[in-house]
């Protein structure tokens, strides 16, 4: 068998609403795609990063990346304090990655968005999130970091974190440092290993920090995560629709499969682990249970 068919392996645990099953599957060119897939087409992953830079003038760029790392226009290096920007990368697009005007460094997942300002206030350095993104922070014991994700705030001196703001629920994981976090009226302080979860309230946990940061690392982790949460995921990353037909609801699965292959070896591994059928038509996956 040649090389680059045997360079394909996923190994996956699944929880089912019934039970748990640990399964080990691995593809390669004789495997025969399970009876509940139906494929008219495939969708190869993301090749490259589309960001895009929104100016406070109305003004958009693309963005130029080499590896996925992004040169900002030298103009922006000169502008006024207060000039506020965003970055957005969109669905079906490579995480981006690229250098706040403090020298922070930050990593912006697909359909995610940062607001920053061109020059940071000396007092306090603001920005704000919409969806997942990954931040090493530059220490300033003068100028605390403080990231916004809708009701959530996230203070920190220096530190690296992960924040996700998608669906449901905000979750902010702290790899090393200290932040504290704030939701409403709740707040805690977070120290590594452990994660916010912000939905009726404000939550501590203990958390998985490779997991939070897999996206990072072009994996798809998942940890008795719902099948609509990992449908979204996937959605987001292939830049398609997911239809659902029938319940589907009450399937949690955990699992790792490398995010730079074509959506159909995703979901081949979910219909394995699930049991559900799957159907891809154009840029749609519809997800249909069986009963």
């Amino acid at each position: 068998m040649p090389i680059a068919i045997k360079r394909w392996l996923v190994a996956a645990s699944l929880v089912l609403a019934t039970g748990m099953l640990f399964y080990i599957y691995r593809f390669n060119s004789d495997d025969v795609s399970p009876k509940n897939i139906a494929i008219l087409t495939d969708i190869a992953p993301p090749q490259s990063s589309r960001a895009v830079l929104f100016l406070e003038n109305g003004d958009t760029q693309e963005l130029h990346t080499t590896k996925n790392v992004v040169t900002l226009p030298h103009a922006l290096v000169k502008e006024k304090s207060g000039t506020l920007h965003t970055i957005f990368n969109p669905r079906g697009s490579q995480p981006i990655e690229f250098i706040l005007p403090d020298g922070s460094r930050l990593w912006l997942s697909a359909e995610s968005s940062v607001t920053y300002p061109a020059v940071f206030d000396k007092k306090q350095r603001r920005i704000q999130i919409n969806g997942e993104a990954y931040l090493e922070v530059t220490h300033d014991a003068n100028s605390p970091f403080v990231v916004y994700s809708g009701s959530t705030e996230v203070k920190v001196l220096g530190t690296r974190f992960n924040i996700n703001s998608f669906g449901k629920e905000t979750k902010v994981t702290l790899l090393e440092g200290l932040i504290t976090v704030k939701s409403s009226n709740d707040s805690a302080l977070i120290k590594p290993g452990q994660a916010a979860v912000i939905k009726a309230g404000l939550d501590v946990t203990k958390s998985d920090t490779a997991a939070a940061v897999a996206w990072k690392n072009a994996i798809f982790d998942f940890r008795q995560t719902d099948i609509r949460d990992i449908m979204q995921e996937v959605a987001r990353w292939y830049d398609v629709n997911i239809r659902y037909e029938g319940k589907v609801s009450d399937i949690t699965l955990s699992g790792t499969i490398d995010r730079n292959t074509n959506a159909l070896r995703v979901v081949e591994m979910l219909a394995l682990s699930s049991g559900l059928d799957f159907k891809i038509e154009g840029r749609t996956i519809i997800v249909k249970n069986q009963k």
